[in-house]
């Protein structure tokens, strides 16, 4: 597995200069474009620049939803990123309390995936490895949340050092800290990670 650094932003993040963050040893960044079946006018405009600038910086750039736990938001992230020129493979982020709802409802998020592999074949599931972990065969290659220094901020340290701390299951991308991520280019905190450009890449 050959590994480059990648980002997820949303308008958490603000304004970002894309080419710091690229300066910095940073690849790719995933865009947040949509969160349950609400359309946010903000939150498209962001998205739309955020990737401008960010291939225009030379970054692979994807988009990521994120969930509520209902089968119809696909179509809300399928209408947020028309148009839009994306490299990497989308995103059903699938955590908290619209995944444990699932869980407690015994309604196997496996209709979800479904719906969501059966118009973007290939996406990827992120989510917390504890909750992962509990079903090994969701159909969607993962993107995997650990953060193995908890609330320590992450040592600046290469690859194969973060390597020491992956993920025990199969993973393309793996996301390694977030409230303790920090990246220049961006003011604040950031989620950083890991991924896999050969399995990430659209094809």
């Amino acid at each position: 597995m050959t590994l480059a650094r990648c980002i997820d932003v949303s308008t958490a993040q603000g304004r970002i200069d894309w080419q710091r963050v690229r300066e910095s040893g940073v690849s790719a960044a995933w865009i947040k474009a949509s969160e349950g079946m609400c359309e946010s006018p903000r939150r498209l405009a962001y998205l739309r620049e955020a990737v401008r600038g960010a291939r225009r910086a030379g970054l692979d750039v994807g988009a990521y939803h994120f969930s509520r736990g209902r089968d119809e938001e696909i179509h809300t992230y399928l209408a947020a990123i028309r148009g839009l020129h994306l490299t990497l493979r989308h995103v059903l982020d699938l955590e908290g309390p619209a995944l444990d709802h699932l869980l407690e409802q015994r309604r196997a998020p496996a209709r979800l995936v479904d719906a969501w592999r059966a118009e973007l074949p290939g996406s990827l599931l992120y989510g917390y490895r504890s909750a992962l972990d509990d079903h090994d065969d969701w159909g969607l290659p993962l993107y995997v949340a650990t953060r193995p220094w908890g609330h320590d901020e992450p040592p600046p340290c290469d690859i194969e050092i973060l390597m020491r701390h992956q993920p025990r299951i199969p993973w393309a991308a793996w996301q390694y800290a977030s409230r303790t991520g920090r990246c220049d280019g961006v003011s604040g905190a950031v989620d950083l990670g890991l991924y896999d450009p050969a399995q990430c890449r659209l094809p």
